[in-house]
């Protein structure tokens, strides 16, 4: 797909352009060095390349989200030109002979110029946090409930693109709310458990007064699963697969399986019966669930609250409102009869450094 995206990305830039002689070999060389970045980059990570690596692979991915931006105007233009043809054949317009060949620069050095101020843009929107801090009133008497702070990571993607400095950062500023608990909603890794070695030293440092409590999510499954899920148990986070724990005058919580694991893994979808009997109604249920997905076997536990990620908000626009299509919930707080849905637009990013029309987020929940 990713080999797919070039043709129309290269045909659009050279109309425009209709570069020759010197700029013509700026172009290309230009050109087939981005194209070659993230394979690269990709190559030299699996390789441990280091900073450099991480610096070739963070270009790629800022390539490919912009190389999608490149497609789309590749189609419409070519409609437009299209639509153009028609007309002239039609004779309701009249194109003058080689109007066309010698491009539009000043038009493409504009369009081009909006990209880069929109990379710029987006590179810093990734790595700028924010704090969302929603209060949820748990209507239905619970005995024994106090007032309790959630903090919920999610999407972290954790490895060579994200700086340490950058993880230090939210570790900082998840402590700083002074939760009661902390979860990690899925994907906190990308692609192989050794990438999370620079970052074990800020996951132990996460505090919450009842844990650090994890679960799967699809990136999960695209790695060493039980190395990397042991990694991170190891570094004192409560990885829950299908499985109900009790905080003693606290809450219930509940970690599923992300469905990845059933289709990659050959295993077992969760079992919503026998999760059942390990909950009761005397305090909050609380669910880590990476997708906004099973929300009705969910409900049917007596939960309280679904958290969940995964959608990204879209990440980039115009992913955002493509994404509705797939995902009904797509981002924010949402009321299911009795039980509340927040579905997270991720803490960290995943491919294209970049975060355009969204925002990543440390979420806060007050249940009270």
């Amino acid at each position: 797909v990713y080999a797919l995206l070039y043709p129309t990305a290269y045909w659009w830039l050279r109309f425009m352009f209709r570069p020759s002689g010197t700029p013509r070999v700026v172009f290309l060389v230009v050109f087939w060095l981005l194209a070659l970045s993230m394979v690269v980059g990709r190559v030299l990570v699996s390789a441990r390349g280091g900073f450099l690596s991480a610096m070739i692979l963070q270009v790629g991915y800022t390539w490919l989200g912009f190389l999608f931006y490149f497609v789309v105007l590749g189609m419409l233009t070519g409609l437009v030109l299209q639509a153009l043809r028609v007309l002239d054949r039609l004779g309701w317009i009249r194109l003058a002979d080689g109007a066309l060949k010698a491009g539009f620069p000043n038009l493409g050095t504009l369009i081009v110029g909006i990209m880069i101020a929109m990379a710029i843009y987006g590179v810093f929107a990734s790595r700028k946090v924010q704090v969302i801090t929603q209060e949820i009133n748990l209507e239905q008497e619970i005995v024994n409930a106090q007032p309790l702070r959630v903090v919920q990571l999610t999407d972290l993607h954790l490895n060579e693109t994200k700086g340490v400095k950058w993880w230090e950062t939210i570790v900082d500023q998840t402590n700083a709310q002074n939760p009661d608990i902390i979860v990690l909603t899925g994907d906190t890794f990308d692609e192989s458990p050794d990438e999370l070695e620079p970052f074990l030293p800020g996951i132990r440092r996460l505090n919450a007064t009842h844990g650090v409590f994890g679960v799967t999510g699809n990136h999960e499954f695209y790695a060493d699963t039980v190395r990397g899920l042991n990694i991170l148990e190891e570094n004192g986070v409560t990885i829950l697969r299908n499985q109900a724990v009790k905080i003693p005058g606290v809450a219930y919580i509940i970690g599923i399986d992300d469905p990845t694991g059933v289709h990659s893994a050959n295993l077992e979808p969760p079992d919503f019966e026998l999760l059942k009997k390990g909950v009761a109604a005397d305090l909050p249920v609380i669910v880590m669930n990476h997708q906004p997905i099973y929300l009705e076997e969910i409900k049917s536990l007596g939960a309280d609250l679904q958290l969940s990620g995964h959608t990204h908000d879209g990440q980039i626009w115009p992913f955002k409102f493509l994404n509705k299509l797939v995902f009904k919930y797509q981002n924010g707080l949402f009321k299911l009869d009795d039980m509340y849905l927040y579905v997270s637009a991720g803490t960290g990013f995943w491919g294209p450094p970049l975060r355009i029309g969204t925002y990543s987020e440390i979420t806060v929940l007050n249940l009270i």
